[in-house]
C-alpha cells in the first residue's frame, strides 16, 4: 500500500507538472522537508543559503574611527554561498562511498537512509546554530570587553581632568598672587618716585629761587652804581659849568664892556649848551633808568612763566623737564650776556659822558 501510495504521488506530481501547476511542497517527514522547515524558522536569525545581496560594511575610515567605542564591532567574516538542499541529502551520510543502489521494493531500508540523512542534516544544523551562538557571544563579548576599555579610559579621563582642574586652580591661586605682589610692588615704585619727583623739583625751585636773587642783587648793584656815577657827574658837571661862569664874569670884568655882550652871548650859548646836555644825560639816565626797570620787569616775568612752565612739565614728564630747565639755563646764560651789555653800554654812556666834560673844560 505503502509503494502504490508513493507511485500515485509521484504520478500526480508528474501529472501536476505537466499540466504547468507549482510542484507541491515536500513532504515533513523527509529530511528535505525538515531542512527547509528549519531554513524558514531560521530565517529571521541567519540568512543560510539566501539569494540575498551582502551587507556592506562600513569603510575603513570609519572603523578606523569606531575603535575604542561602544559602537565598534569587528567585522564579520563574509558568507560562503549557499549550498543546494539535494547536495547536502547527498552528502548527509558522512561517508565517501559511492551510494549503494538500494531495492524500490524495501521501505524500511529507504527509511533508514532517509532517517540517516534527516539526523545528519539536524547535527549539521545544529552545529551550525552553536557556531553561530558562539559567535554571538563572542561578539557580545567583545562589546563588553569595549565597554570596559571605554568605562577605563572615561575613568582615566574623568582623573586627568579633575587633575588639570586642581592644577588651573593652583595656577590662578598663584596667578592672583602674583599679581598681588606686582600691584604692591607698583604701588611702592610709584610711591618712590613721586617722594623722589618731589624732591627734586624742591631742589630745582631753590636753585632757580637762588639764581633769581643772585640776577636781582646783580641787577640793583649796577643800577645803584649807574644811578651814583650819574650823580657824581652831574655834580661836576655842576661845578664845571659854575667855574666856567666865574671865569667868564671875571674874564667880563678884566676885558671891560666891550666883551661883555659878547661873552654874554657864548655864556648864553654856553649854558644852552649845557642844558641841552644836562637835558640829553637826564634823558639818557631816564631812559637807562626805565630800560633797567623793564630789563628786570620782564625777567621777573620771564622767570616766573619759565617756573611755572618747568612745574608743569615737570609734573607731566620728569625727562621733558630737565631739557626744559637746561633750555632755562640756556635763557638765563643769555640774560646774564644781556645783562653783562647792558653794563657795557652804561660804561661806554660814562666815557661819553667824561668826554663831555673834558670838551666842556677845554671851552
Amino acid at each position: 500500500g505503502t509503494r502504490q501510495g508513493g507511485s500515485w504521488a509521484g504520478a500526480g506530481g508528474k501529472e501536476a507538472e505537466r499540466r504547468g501547476a507549482a510542484p507541491a511542497m515536500p513532504s515533513s517527514l523527509t529530511a528535505t522537508g525538515c531542512l527547509m522547515k528549519l531554513r524558514a524558522d531560521m530565517k529571521a536569525h541567519d540568512d543560510v543559503g539566501g539569494k540575498k545581496k551582502k551587507k556592506q560594511g562600513p569603510s575603513p575610515a570609519e572603523v578606523a574611527a569606531m575603535v575604542g567605542t561602544l559602537d565598534f564591532q569587528p567585522p564579520a567574516k563574509a558568507a560562503g554561498k549557499a549550498t543546494n538542499v539535494y547536495l547536502q541529502l547527498a552528502d548527509a551520510s558522512g561517508s565517501s562511498a559511492p551510494p549503494a543502489d538500494l531495492n524500490p521494493n524495501d521501505v524500511p531500508a529507504w527509511r533508514t537512509k532517509m532517517c540517516k540523512n534527516r539526523i545528519a542534516i539536524l547535527q549539521t544544523e545544529r552545529r551550525r546554530v552553536e557556531n553561530k551562538r558562539a559567535e554571538v557571544e563572542a561578539k557580545i563579548q567583545e562589546k563588553i570587553d569595549a565597554q570596559h576599555r571605554v568605562a577605563a579610559d572615561l575613568t582615566w579621563k574623568k582623573r586627568e581632568i579633575e587633575f588639570v582642574a586642581n592644577h588651573i586652580g593652583d595656577f590662578r591661586k598663584e596667578m592672583a598672587r602674583l599679581e598681588t605682589e606686582v600691584a604692591e610692588h607698583q604701588q611702592e615704585q610709584r610711591q618712590a618716585i613721586l617722594a623722589a619727583s618731589a624732591e627734586v623739583g624742591e631742589r630745582m625751585r631753590a636753585e632757580q629761587r637762588q639764581k633769581e636773587k643772585g640776577v636781582w642783587e646783580l641787577s640793583n648793584y649796577y643800577l645803584d652804581e649807574k644811578k651814583r656815577t650819574n650823580l657824581e657827574a652831574t655834580k661836576k658837571q655842576a661845578e664845571t659849568l659854575t667855574v666856567l661862569f666865574e671865569n667868564i664874569a671875571m674874564e667880563k670884568t678884566v676885558n671891560g664892556v666891550r666883551l661883555r655882550e659878547q661873552r654874554l652871548k657864548n655864556t648864553q650859548t654856553i649854558k644852552n649848551v649845557a642844558d641841552a646836555e644836562l637835558a640829553r644825560v637826564q634823558a639818557l639816565n631816564e631812559t637807562v633808568k626805565k630800560e633797567q626797570e623793564l630789563s628786570a620787569t620782564r625777567l621777573r616775568e620771564k622767570i616766573e612763566t619759565q617756573m611755572r612752565l618747568r612745574t608743569a612739565e615737570y609734573i607731566d614728564n620728569r625727562t621733558e623737564q630737565f631739557n626744559q630747565f637746561k633750555k632755562a639755563a640756556a635763557v638765563t646764560n643769555g640774560m646774564q650776556e644781556e645783562t653783562a651789555g647792558i653794563v657795557e653800554r652804561l660804561r661806554q654812556t660814562f666815557e661819553a659822558t667824561s668826554d663831555l666834560e673834558r670838551k666842556l673844560r677845554k671851552m
